[in-house]
């Protein structure tokens, strides 16, 4: 038979089939094909409940395992109403069908009944050990004969499984269901199996000599501690790499591994072991919750690891649906809706799995660095995901394979995955390398560049300094003459107003306030040109200043009388409160220098016919003498302004002044370890407050 391959039109068949005589023509389309493809897949769960001839009695030899598979006959009850006496009684014996290979019916909420016989051969002692699984089913319970009597309930021996039910209740102390046989007889025994789970709903059986039930439990204890080593020694490596390199992606793959390994744990009964009188309560959430996490970690893995969210936007928002239903699913555990949304979580994880390896083949085509790897792990892990799921939804049937395929796949995922992830730390260690040593290069490029912007800098700076070094030696000579010319002059003016008073007038005299005013007003030019330019010439820093105690109140009452002097008819008023003798430590001259700059200021700005008002109060281990005016205030955002040297005020350009007094203020009161604040008023004007630390 030849195929030939013709064009799609409304004249010619796609597919055309010819034996030998052109006129015998067999013309298949592609719906055709595509059905019977559909037929076939469909089919495959009817294959898996065919029926088969009546099952013989299992003979036990005593000479190895032997399984159930095509010895099982199943009675479905979709209502559970049937309790095992009446299983036992009337026609409902008759309605048992039987089944090839082991039970599997998928995801369903009716209860099955399984009954199968078993003969002992007259060369066995009559001991054997039955070994029921899958763990993960809720309540299992078993009857086996004990008794001559096949159709009375005091004939059989019942017995309780489940992870619905405590591990201290069975039999005997096994992570699996065992249930220890002694069949005395070579008769015929029956035993009658009642399934209820959530879960996948499958039941193997297979029946142990003593010899050989205890070595498989120890091969078995062997491998799945292995199991258990490898996920946990995978998870801890990931970790690791996610801490030293920070990227969450080895941080999701360590998750998803955590949680295969408490699925398996919690599958083949290992936490009975350990917690037989709770194990039960957490069975659920470890072996169904476990695999629920396990799509949603590792649809996180995914996103991180091709970028899914900037390269691929709709396969990113396919893998957050996957990731959410996952969490949905864990969440229904509790609601008894597990089952329902398991098994569509898996038949979504089936597109999920196919999708993930067409994405490892395309990394292995683009020459990714351990592209094969992936790719590796990926058809490993998914060749055993899609086994596994389509054996719990009943499409294949259950076997040792297809119920160890997902575990056989999952460990050669991780080791391969593993060692991708692996030369993923290589590479980027090798690129943190080289880019170490391209910044190491570019550091001594750049080195060599600010050394020799250094040099040229310093020789500025020299330059510069020594610039400002003859600028400030220029001023200071200037300062030094400026003094010198001052004090002559003032020198003379004060001996010839000594000699007028002298001569022209004594105490009573009509002008003697004039020339007593003048006297004070010289006194005053004195000790500005002393201050101002003796003690803190340009550039140099200003002498420690010479403290003594100074009384506060004394020392403000003369520094009024004295202010008053000079402007004449104008009026301050003082009030010190609570102060009583506080005394601070000053300077006399420095400290009333700042104070009467603050008080010619006030009158400054204050209209002729208004007040100063003068505060001095004590709080909190302070001296606080607050200086009001009634002028017309300072704006706020020149409140700190105002203290800089040269420095005049928008609202002063009518009022003499250089600039210099409030500058000379706030370094005076600073010499003495107090603060000075300027404030707008809350009836108009401004506000000088000048804190000075109490003496002890």
């Amino acid at each position: 038979m030849s195929l030939i391959f013709g064009k799609a039109s409304t004249n010619s068949p796609p597919f055309v089939f010819s034996k030998g005589n052109p006129w015998s023509r067999h013309v298949v389309s592609h719906k055709q094909i595509f059905y019977l493809i559909l037929l076939c897949f469909l089919n495959a769960p009817c294959a898996a409940l065919a029926v088969s001839p009546s099952p013989t009695p299992l003979l036990l030899s005593g000479a190895g395992l032997l399984p159930l598979a095509g010895h099982l006959e199943i009675l479905c009850d979709p209502k559970g109403a049937l309790a095992f006496g009446d299983v036992l009684k009337g026609d409902n014996g008759a309605r048992f069908k039987p089944i090839p290979g082991f039970l599997n019916r998928g995801y369903t909420s009716e209860t099955t009944w399984v009954r199968f016989s078993l003969r002992r051969s007259p060369q066995s002692d009559g001991r054997f050990f039955l070994r029921l699984s899958p763990l993960y089913l809720d309540h299992v319970a078993a009857w086996v004969q004990t008794g001559p009597d096949s159709a009375s309930l005091s004939s059989y021996t019942g017995y309780q499984f489940g992870d619905h039910h405590p591990a201290t209740k069975r039999p005997m102390r096994h992570s699996h269901f065992v249930i220890p046989m002694n069949l005395g007889d070579e008769g015929e025994h029956l035993v009658y199996i009642q399934l209820r789970t959530t879960s996948s709903h499958s039941l193997m059986g297979w029946v142990y000599p003593p010899e050989s039930f205890f070595s498989w439990s120890q091969q078995r204890s062997l491998l799945y501690g292995g199991f258990i080593g490898v996920t946990l020694f995978i998870s801890f490596i990931n970790i690791i790499y996610a801490l030293r390199l920070k990227e969450m992606m080895y941080c999701y793959y360590a998750f998803f591994v955590l949680a295969i390994c408490g699925t398996e744990a919690g599958a083949e009964g290992l936490l009975g072991l350990v917690w037989p009188s709770g194990a039960h309560l957490l069975s659920d959430y470890l072996v169904g919750g476990g695999a629920a996490l396990q799509y949603s970690t590792f649809c996180l893995f995914i996103i991180r690891l091709f970028d899914t969210g900037a390269t691929m936007p709709k396969a990113h928002r396919f893998f957050q649906f996957i990731f959410l239903f996952g969490i949905a699913t864990f969440l229904a555990i509790p609601l008894g809706q597990y089952g329902r949304m398991a098994s569509h979580l898996m038949q979504a994880g089936l597109v999920m799995v196919c999708f993930v390896t067409w994405l490892g083949f395309r990394l292995y085509r683009r020459g990714v660095p351990a592209g094969a790897l992936f790719l590796a792990s990926f058809l490993a892990s998914n060749i055993g995901a899609v086994v596994a799921i389509l054996r719990l939804l009943g499409l294949l049937p259950a076997n040792t394979v297809t119920t160890y395929s997902f575990q056989i796949g999952a460990l050669f995922h991780m080791v391969f995955m593993t060692l991708a992830l692996t030369e993923r730390v290589r590479e980027a260690e090798e690129n943190a390398v080289a880019a170490s040593r391209e910044a190491a290069q570019k550091a001594v490029v750049l080195a060599g560049e600010m050394t020799r912007e250094l040099v040229e800098n310093q020789k500025e700076l020299e330059e510069a300094l020594e610039a400002k070094l003859q600028a400030l030696e220029g001023q200071r000579r200037f300062v030094e003459m400026v003094s010198h010319e001052y004090r002559n002059p003032l020198a003379i003016l004060r001996t010839n107003v000594d000699l007028v008073e002298m001569k022209a007038c004594g105490p009573h005299c009509a002008v003697y306030p004039n020339l007593w005013k003048m006297k004070r007003a010289l006194a005053r030019l004195v000790e500005v040109v002393d201050i101002s330019l003796g003690c803190e010439p340009l550039g140099e820093t200003a002498p420690a200043p010479d403290l003594q105690e100074v009384g506060l109140p004394g020392f403000m009452e003369r520094i009024v009388e004295e202010t008053m002097g000079l402007w004449g008819d104008r009026r301050v008023d003082l009030e010190c409160s609570g102060i009583g003798g506080a005394c601070v430590m000053a300077d006399p001259a420095l400290l009333k220098t700042a104070f009467v700059n603050l008080i010619d200021n006030a009158f400054k700005y204050s209209a002729p016919d208004e007040p100063v008002s003068i505060r001095v109060v004590a709080e909190k281990g302070e001296a606080a003498v607050a200086i009001r005016d009634n002028g017309r205030g300072i704006a706020e955002e020149e409140l700190e302004s105002v203290f800089e040297n040269y420095y005049r005020g928008m609202g002063s350009g009518d009022t003499t002044g250089a600039g210099i007094g409030l500058y000379l203020v706030r370094r005076i009161v600073g010499q003495h370890g107090g603060r000075v604040s300027l404030a707008r008023g809350d009836a108009g004007g401004a506000v000088a407050t000048v804190r000075l630390p109490l003496s002890q």
